[in-house]
């Protein structure tokens, strides 16, 4: 063999298995999917988490805040609503509490979901109150008829809310059924 030969045959099997990689093999492209699959979950592995986890017949949990106000009319946003249990709030006057519909999307995301928030009145008078409103057409406010009840919180009482996303549509988007707690001792 002569070097013509070696350096054609060389040359040869390059051009053929750069050729080959480039038709067969060449795809350097990463593809990632992101999937999201649903299972209905017996329960948690874990004991103290900083995760939501949507499980039914079960609240998303998350951490106790506490404000002070002066302010008569107060809207609730979506971070102070987002991963909340518990709101302490002190109304230093009677304080009106308005929740939007828009502001509970991060914490009820899909169409049946719902989170449950207790909010605390932390005045130690029952003169400082806090009524509950929604802001517009799309919160539809509720109360237990039972009840005989209002939407006013008096001082040292609790109000559980419960947030339950009701449609995608603009009216009435979200409902907040409100149970109010009075001391019994």
């Amino acid at each position: 063999m002569n070097s013509k030969t070696i350096f054609v045959s060389i040359a040869s099997s390059v051009i053929v298995t750069f050729l080959a990689f480039m038709f067969f093999g060449g795809n350097t492209e990463t593809v990632v999917e992101k999937q999201i699959i649903e299972r209905q979950l017996g329960g948690v592995g874990q004991d103290d988490s900083a995760h939501k986890y949507f499980l039914s017949q079960a609240t998303i949990g998350g951490v106790t805040v506490a404000t002070t106000s002066t302010a008569t009319t107060y809207t609730l946003t979506a971070a102070e609503l987002q991963d909340r249990s518990v709101i302490n709030w002190l109304p230093n006057v009677n304080t009106t509490l308005s929740i939007g519909a828009t502001s509970t999307y991060g914490m009820i995301p899909r169409v049946g979901d719902r989170a449950t928030i207790y909010l605390r009145n932390a005045s130690t008078t029952v003169a400082s109150t806090i009524t509950l409103a929604g802001v517009n057409s799309n919160t539809d406010m509720q109360i237990g008829e039972y009840t005989g009840g209002d939407m006013v919180i008096e001082g040292l009482n609790y109000a559980e809310l419960t947030f339950v996303r009701l449609n995608t549509n603009s009216d009435n988007s979200v409902a907040v059924i409100v149970n109010e707690f009075k001391p019994g001792d």
